[in-house]
């Protein structure tokens, strides 16, 4: 369960007993664990904390689970939200995946499928934080040249400095590149093109997990 000690987490349910329960089940599992009454509590807390996680009932009075997971995810649609439901609000559950809720908890909630969810959400919260720190390094790394450079990952372009904006303007991909431009990369060597006029060295590099920086130099020809 260490994967869980970095996590921030907000419970949302409107059964005092059932809050008391999960609480004392749970509490000591996070780096924080917050819980909220109702759905007007919950968007307070959310509002004020860097949350990881949220678990919130469907069903409760004047604002529900699903109102307050659709309120969320219209302003951060990163943060995973899980619903518990009861076998007979699975109507609700056809609304949930519209509005993008990541997964549910069917009540009773028994420890092992409670733990084992949390598990996994754990897993996939904290590879998105890494490969954030990740890109962060990156893009730290291609701001300071003063030539134009951009980061890839499955043909996307996911990062580009600002040499690159300026002189290619906004691309979204590879395939869209190479069409504007007339060009074809190749990523296992070097090679000049001729763009807008100017001619540049282009050149790739693999990085981990499966992201290439390609360079762009510009060569001056006498």
């Amino acid at each position: 369960m260490r994967g869980l000690k970095n996590l921030n987490v907000l419970f949302v349910e409107d059964d005092e007993m059932v809050r008391e329960a999960f609480s004392l089940l749970v509490k000591d599992l996070f780096n924080k664990f917050f819980i909220a009454e109702d759905a007007k509590k919950a968007i307070e807390i959310f509002n004020n904390n860097n949350l990881d996680l949220i678990i919130t009932d469907i069903k409760m009075p004047e604002i529900s689970g699903l109102e307050l997971s659709e309120y969320i995810k219209n302003r951060d649609k990163n943060i995973i939200i899980l619903v518990i439901t009861a076998f007979s609000d699975m109507d609700y559950m056809k609304k949930a995946i519209d509005i993008g809720i990541d997964g549910y908890l069917t009540k009773p909630i028994f420890k092992d499928s409670l733990f084992k969810t949390l598990k996994k959400f754990a897993k996939i919260i904290n590879e998105r934080k890494e490969t954030k720190e990740y890109l962060e390094i990156l893009k730290n790394l291609i701001e300071e040249k003063n030539y134009p450079i951009c980061i890839c990952k499955n043909n996307q372009n996911i990062i580009c400095n600002k040499p690159f904006k300026n002189i290619f303007g906004k691309i979204n991909d590879l395939e869209e590149f190479e069409d504007k431009f007339n060009i074809e990369f190749d990523f296992k060597k070097e090679k000049t093109e001729k763009i807008n006029n100017k001619k540049f060295l282009i050149k790739s590099v693999h990085f981990p997990n499966d992201y290439y920086k390609i360079e762009f130099k510009e060569l001056h020809v006498l």
